[in-house]
């Protein structure tokens, strides 16, 4: 699992999925201190965002392998387009 969120809400929110799943389904919890922060150009309303940079997960592993699934597609189209599955906020509809 790779968010942009803090800490906090990544594991909280990993430790549901698991507890829902009745198994472990991410071996890995990576948050927001591990994204890059960039600056927004031309931008009023956010002044940065958070990059996803898939090659801290390259230990053992390969570019190919790797998919982000995001509803924020700036968060990888920099760095990793190919990798990339954008797709729509979650509101709450189950």
């Amino acid at each position: 699992m790779f968010t942009a969120g803090q800490k906090q809400y990544a594991e909280s929110i990993v430790g549901a999925l698991h507890q829902l799943a009745n198994q472990e389904l991410f071996e890995y919890i990576i948050h927001r201190d591990f994204c890059t922060v960039m600056p927004f150009i031309g931008r009023l309303e956010e002044k940065f965002y958070h990059l996803k940079d898939l090659k801290i997960l390259l230990e053992g592993r390969s570019l190919q392998e790797l998919v982000l699934i995001d509803n924020r597609a700036i968060g990888f189209s920099a760095l990793h387009l190919t990798n990339g599955i954008p797709i729509a906020d979650y509101e709450g509809d189950k």
